[in-house]
């Protein structure tokens, strides 16, 4: 039977105060939370919320979770919606095997097609992770 480790969250924005902050060709780091990692045989679930608005055409979107610096997922979402209409983004990752110590884990997003597309982090977000073992 697994037993938590450890839990951890970062929630930037619940989705009841109004945000918005464009997303560009650069990584965009939007939530981080850390985690102690004391045991070798574990496993790291991680969840992951996003609200985007879409501003301009179709904007593809890339999100991406690292732990420290090591990319563990990228998700790629398209964003066809009107413009200013809004979507909820989710996405679930697991990180097996874990280096023990202090590890952070990230998300960022940004536009992969921004010539002519663009969109804009609305809220809610919300990135957690729970460390358990195997």
């Amino acid at each position: 039977m697994a037993t938590v480790i450890d839990f951890n969250a970062s929630v930037p924005a619940n989705g009841s105060n109004t945000i918005f902050i464009p997303i560009n060709a650069q990584p965009l780091k939007i939530a981080g939370f850390g985690l102690g990692i004391t045991t070798p045989s574990n496993t790291v679930i991680i969840d992951t919320t996003v609200g985007v608005v879409n501003t301009l055409g179709n904007p593809v979107l890339l999100f991406k979770v690292l732990r420290n610096t090591q990319v563990i997922l990228t998700v790629r979402e398209e964003v066809q919606l009107a413009v200013g209409e809004s979507k909820t983004v989710s996405f679930q990752s697991v990180d097996v095997d874990v280096p023990t110590g202090s590890q952070g884990y990230t998300v960022t997003v940004e536009i992969e097609n921004g010539l002519v597309n663009s969109a804009a982090v609305s809220g809610p977000i919300t990135h957690s992770g729970v460390a358990l073992t195997k």
